[in-house]
């Protein structure tokens, strides 16, 4: 099963992708991944599907109260 997990702030009249868990095809490598707000590379990491639904929120919230509401 394919998913992706997204988190998303709304600020300034925009969508901000804050983080994103998906285990898609990844520079032609399979695997769940994380991609971070303002990072070039991917967490590659061992979730399953409802650990990633878990992880972003944890991820999407702790990463709008350190960084987005600083810029």
């Amino acid at each position: 099963m394919e998913f992706a997990y997204q988190f998303l702030y709304f600020k300034d009249d925009k969508w901000i992708q804050v983080a994103r868990i998906d285990n898609q095809l990844h520079s032609d490598s399979p695997g769940t991944h994380i991609h971070t707000l303002k990072r070039e590379k991917v967490e590659w990491v061992d979730l399953t599907f409802e650990e990633a639904e878990d992880k972003i929120i944890e991820m999407g919230e702790s990463i709008i109260k350190n960084i987005i509401n600083k810029i």
